[in-house]
């Protein structure tokens, strides 16, 4: 719960799940918009949709994650840069016996 919250704890996902995927868009879309040409794709989670009990602080990055991407999607979409983000989730091997 967030009773118990470690400071350090948040501050790792923040800087890992949010900072860096801003310092890296920060290094490659100057040069996309200059190319008029480029695209990113980001990596969420459904935990960033949905949220997972037990992992708030890794369901909060990962929601910030969507929407700063929807934010910067419509920032540059004019400009020639496409932005997406993917939330995967976890797959059951037993929900896919018949995949052979």
């Amino acid at each position: 719960m967030l009773g118990a919250v470690c400071t350090d704890e948040w501050r790792r996902f923040i800087d890992i799940n949010i900072m860096g995927v801003v310092f890296f868009t920060k290094a490659v879309l100057p040069k996309m918009l200059e190319n008029g040409y480029g695209k990113i794709v980001n990596v969420s989670s459904v935990a960033g949709v949905y949220g997972n009990a037990n992992m708030v602080h890794y369901s909060a990055t990962k929601g910030a994650l969507i929407a700063m991407t929807k934010a910067l999607a419509k920032e540059v979409a004019d400009k020639g840069v496409l932005i997406n983000c993917v939330s995967p989730g976890s797959v059951s091997p037993s929900e896919n016996r018949d995949m052979n």
